[in-house]
């Protein structure tokens, strides 16, 4: 996990915490404010970190990756990056750790930099309404 950035500063030793210099730490919380170049949604869920803003976050539909560029879409959106179109053909699903699975609307808002978002789950509906196919 070592950036360039962090180089030019202290060799950081994790057992040194105690006395790490107080810029230090100023600079990392200042850091905490800058957009994070890619969050894994997944991977943040499961350690229990807090949601954050990001360039590009890397979700996970079904079995598969895709890497967004926004900090919210809709269910829509979120089934045609996943190549589920049309979209009024699937359920999506959101899982939410600790919070179990919730069902998104089309024109639902997901914000992936507000929930502990783990990963989507699509559902084709039924199609029984006389459409030909």
């Amino acid at each position: 996990m070592n950036d360039p950035q962090e180089q030019k500063h202290h060799h950081h030793h994790p057992d040194q915490a105690a006395d790490v210099p107080l810029e230090k730490l100023v600079e990392e919380k200042a850091e905490l404010e800058e957009l994070l170049e890619e969050i894994d949604l997944e991977i943040w869920a499961k350690e229990g970190r807090e949601p954050r803003k990001a360039k590009r976050y890397r979700i996970k539909v079904d079995a598969t990756y895709y890497t967004v560029h926004q900090h919210e879409m809709t269910g829509a959106g979120i089934l045609t990056v996943a190549g589920k179109i049309p979209p009024d053909a699937f359920i999506l699903n959101m899982k939410i750790r600790g919070h179990g699975v919730k069902t998104i609307a089309l024109d639902e808002k997901v914000d992936f930099s507000s929930h502990r978002v783990e990963r989507f789950s699509t559902i084709p509906k039924q199609v029984q309404e006389g459409a030909a196919g």
